[in-house]
């Protein structure tokens, strides 16, 4: 575990306050489903923001190859929707953007087959699309829905069947609707770009979140540029930075508005912060006493996955300990890795428990590909004292590009 095939190391010398300003990169999730959304509406539209995450590029080179009208730059995406376009049948759609590609697929070419993924079969066939089974593991789906489902009810929250539902509905239904019990970060920012396109046409949370969709030829006759916001993620990486290392970071690109509960996470615990404009927000370490040590009952479940951004500053930072409600980003490996350079952290059914007040040693750490993990990993390398080794940080970089450019600006010190 203290070190990795990979020759790459990265030096980190922590316990230095970040200051400054950045950019966040537009969400990634967020930029493909709205690309795939925009060709299914049909029209001409242009995607405002920064894409330089490596999964953005990837998925527009792959729409290029396949003969889609797009153009694509680090600000800015075009697309004709009436231009090109064929099949993606050979995929192994084993990815939400791979999914996404399914619902283009049955638009352009009216059917599709899939092979080795079975839920994704019985998931289309539930909504009421012919399935038609060629062999044991291969389905042929076509755009034709028999027995359609105009009233969508989800019992729990599923990011990507809510996402494939929207885009598989506008396929051949004008109206219809989705129920699911509460909804998410990302998820409250997907319905305001629908609801700005003119797509969404009612929000009701009166029990649980109901959505009213309506599919308008107005919507795809005239030219759209729409505004992708930043990545919570990388807004909630650098916000936990600017507290735990007690600086102070200027972060442009996403609505204080989209960020009610983080927030309120932040200052529960000694976060302070200004808007100073409607995409930008200044954040601090605030140095206030009135500390919250419970919060399993702040962030929606859907949410919590942000909590795991905080364990090493909890574990070091406070007087008191902390209790977290359970969440699947806070997983073994990264509670041995804190423990192992000097936490004590420990996960039962009920919760984490974290005891606050702990020296972390200098030490090795190895990233795994989980990016809410790995985002804590470095998180603890950048507000403890001393030098520690950061092994595979290329996982964080394809997630984030100019990651490390970023955090250099703010003058973390690291060496490569």
């Amino acid at each position: 575990m203290d070190k990795n095939t990979n020759n790459r190391l990265l030096k980190v010398i922590g316990g230095y306050p970040l200051r400054g300003s950045l950019e966040l990169n537009s969400s990634p999730n967020i930029t493909k489903f709205m690309l795939s959304l925009c060709y299914i509406l049909g029209g001409k539209y242009e995607l405002k923001g920064t894409f330089q995450n490596s999964s953005i590029k990837d998925y527009c080179a792959h729409l290029e190859e396949a003969n889609y009208a797009i153009k694509y730059s680090s600000n800015s995406i075009y697309i004709d929707s009436a231009q090109g376009g064929s099949d993606f049948s050979l995929l192994k759609y084993d990815t939400i953007e791979d999914n996404f590609l399914v619902a283009l697929s049955l638009e352009k070419k009216g059917y599709v087959e899939i092979t080795k993924n079975q839920e994704l079969v019985d998931f289309l066939s539930y909504l009421g699309f012919l399935v038609k089974k060629k062999s044991n593991e291969k389905y042929v789906v076509y755009n034709k829905v028999q027995n359609p489902r105009p009233n969508l009810v989800f019992q729990e929250l599923n990011y990507k069947y809510l996402l494939l539902g929207i885009l598989f509905q506008l396929l051949n239904l004008e109206q219809f609707s989705i129920t699911f019990p509460n909804d998410s970060l990302e998820i409250g920012i997907i319905l305001e770009l629908l609801s700005e396109i003119g797509v969404l046409k009612e929000v009701d949370h009166s029990k649980n979140v109901q959505l009213t969709f309506e599919k308008t030829k107005s919507i795809s006759s005239s030219f759209s540029q729409i505004v992708i916001p930043g990545d919570p993620l990388e807004f909630a990486f650098f916000t936990t930075l600017s507290l735990f290392t007690e600086g102070e970071i200027q972060i442009n690109g996403l609505k204080p508005s989209f960020l009610t509960t983080l927030l309120r996470v932040y200052s529960s615990i000694g976060g302070g912060y200004t808007a100073s404009d409607p995409d930008i927000l200044r954040t601090w370490f605030s140095g206030s006493d009135e500390v919250n040590y419970d919060l399993s009952e702040i962030l929606e479940d859907n949410d919590q996955e942000y909590l795991s951004l905080l364990l090493p500053g909890l574990g070091k930072s406070y007087s008191s300990n902390f209790i977290l409600p359970p969440t699947k980003s806070v997983t073994k490996n990264l509670i041995q890795d804190l423990n192992r350079l000097g936490g004590n952290i420990s996960m039962t059914d009920e919760g984490i428990d974290i005891e606050s007040g702990r020296k972390y040693k200098p030490g090795f750490l190895s990233l795994e590909g989980d990016i809410f993990p790995d985002f804590s990993r470095l998180v603890l390398s950048l507000i403890s004292d001393g030098e520690f080794g950061i092994y595979n940080i290329e996982v964080l970089e394809d997630y984030n590009f100019r990651l490390l450019e970023k955090l250099k600006k703010l003058g973390a010190r690291i060496q490569e």
